[in-house]
């Protein structure tokens, strides 16, 4: 996944002397009153996801679109010594109104050419960022998970709108009590991530740590006063992103 671009890029090559069949399905879950729908144009396949029932606060949509670079389709044959690319671009209603058109235009735009400018870009992020700081401890068991750490943080905490939860980016489910939904948690666990950040000159990861805070602000303040007789801010354990609590506090008496 190229820095800096909403895009997955497969390369794909056959050993050997024997062809080697290939089908691509890409597809977005189901369930959770969610619609989804699928379509292709031209080159392009895509599906999307959106929820957008009446009781959602906030309608969330994404269109993931793919295409093949040197082969023709999501069916194709992988011969001996052929290289082909699978480009999926991804976009939501939270990155640009017309996510629809730009995830197809996306995929549409990205060639082998664009392909090298995209991987020399991504090269220099990555370089930049080592170069910020350097741990030797003579034991390479624990820089390895050192060195992993500060890997997927830098992966999952780049957008500053939607920092990662308490489980990352690594949900795979839509919702799940025992991951307490992938939410933002007040006590510590939303500072604790980039505890280490700091430490290791990585201080430009930190800054989507903010966002979900400011946007609860309002909320904050009115629990102060409401709940607490006084100025300041009262935020409840749980929270999302765009001034969303996770914990729906405070409770209504209808809830």
């Amino acid at each position: 996944m190229p820095s800096g671009n909403n895009s997955i890029i497969i390369e794909m090559s056959a050993e050997g002397t024997k062809d080697c069949p290939v089908y691509l399905n890409l597809w977005a879950n189901k369930g959770l009153e969610s619609r989804n729908n699928s379509g292709e144009k031209g080159e392009i396949y895509w599906v999307s996801r959106s929820f957008d029932s009446t009781d959602v606060d906030w309608p969330t949509h994404i269109v993931m679109a793919m295409k093949t670079i040197g082969a023709e389709g999501r069916r194709f044959t992988l011969k001996p010594r052929q290289k082909v690319y699978v480009v999926i671009s991804a976009c939501t209603n939270h990155d640009n109104p017309d996510y629809s058109a730009i995830a197809i235009r996306n995929a549409q735009d990205i060639n082998e050419s664009s392909i090298i400018k995209l991987r020399q870009a991504n090269d220099k992020w990555w370089k930049d960022y080592w170069a910020e700081s350097l741990v030797e401890i003579g034991d390479t068991i624990v820089e390895k998970y050192y060195y992993a750490s500060q890997y997927i943080l830098a992966c999952c905490s780049r957008n500053r709108t939607f920092p990662p939860g308490l489980w990352g980016n690594s949900l795979t489910m839509d919702a799940t009590f025992y991951a307490w939904e992938g939410d933002y948690h007040t006590n510590y666990n939303h500072q604790a991530p980039w505890w280490g950040s700091y430490s290791s000159n990585h201080i430009s990861i930190t800054e989507p740590y903010d966002q979900p805070l400011l946007d609860y602000l309002d909320s904050a303040k009115l629990h102060a006063r409401k709940l607490l007789n006084c100025n300041g801010v009262y935020f409840p354990v749980g929270i999302g992103p765009k001034g969303f609590s996770s914990c729906v506090y405070p409770l209504t008496p209808k809830k």
